[in-house]
């Protein structure tokens, strides 16, 4: 399991296959949260070479994503947490798109122009999964 993806570093670095994988996931079913880091790596072969990664995508996972995403199979060791790390992935919507744009009034109060909602994508939703 891993993720293939376009990425840009913080330095303008580009790696145009970098190969994305789950490093470490830590559940607290005291506290009903986690974590979840992805590494990723220039491509396949770099990860394969213990080349160091070039990039870093944690997860906090909150007390209900815990309950929707982990706490019933957690409970009874039915699933691949692995693959449960993934699918929690692919299902978040974290990285904000374009911001919330507020409503403009006029000096009576009258909407000139109506608030747009924010807009989220996922980190790894133009990643495919290989």
């Amino acid at each position: 399991m891993a993720k293939q993806m376009n990425y840009t570093d913080a330095a303008g670095n580009n790696y145009t296959a970098s190969y994305w994988r789950v490093v470490l996931y830590s559940f607290s079913p005291a506290d009903l949260t986690g974590r979840i880091v992805f590494y990723g790596y220039a491509s396949k072969d770099a990860r394969d070479q213990n080349k160091a990664p070039v990039g870093v995508k944690e997860y906090a996972v909150t007390q209900a994503q815990y309950a929707q995403y982990f706490a019933p199979t957690i409970a009874t060791g039915a699933t691949n947490s692995v693959q449960q790390c993934y699918d929690f992935a692919d299902a978040t919507k974290d990285v904000l798109v374009s911001p919330e744009v507020p409503a403009v009034l006029d000096a009576n109060g009258v909407v000139v122009t109506p608030a747009v909602a924010a807009v989220y994508a996922g980190y790894f939703d133009t990643a495919t999964d290989c």
